[in-house]
């Protein structure tokens, strides 16, 4: 018997999940993959948000930057731009 499900195994749900069960709630995390091992699906791209709220190591993320362009399926460009360093690429591959 579980309190709450949460959605998804990637950062967001890994850390929401993380919080709730420290809080006492039983948690069920549901993911279509097998285990939380398997490789983290993102673009790529951080916010300062994730890295401060997921306290990633300095070595999974490269240098801070201020503009970078995303692209939807369908191709279309979406540039997101900032003040200060709001963006990091994060080094997926060390995310498992």
């Amino acid at each position: 018997m579980y309190d709450i499900a949460v959605i998804g195994a990637g950062l967001a749900g890994l850390h929401c999940a993380r919080l709730l069960a420290e809080r006492g709630l039983r948690v069920a995390l549901i993911d279509r993959k097998r285990s939380v091992a398997d490789n983290v699906q993102t673009t790529g791209i951080f916010v300062r948000k994730t890295w401060e709220d997921f306290a990633l190591p300095a070595e999974q993320l490269g240098a801070p930057i201020r503009r970078v362009t995303l692209y939807s399926p369908a191709r279309r460009a979406m540039a997101l731009e900032a003040d200060r360093d709001e963006f990091r690429v994060g080094r997926t591959a060390k995310l498992r």
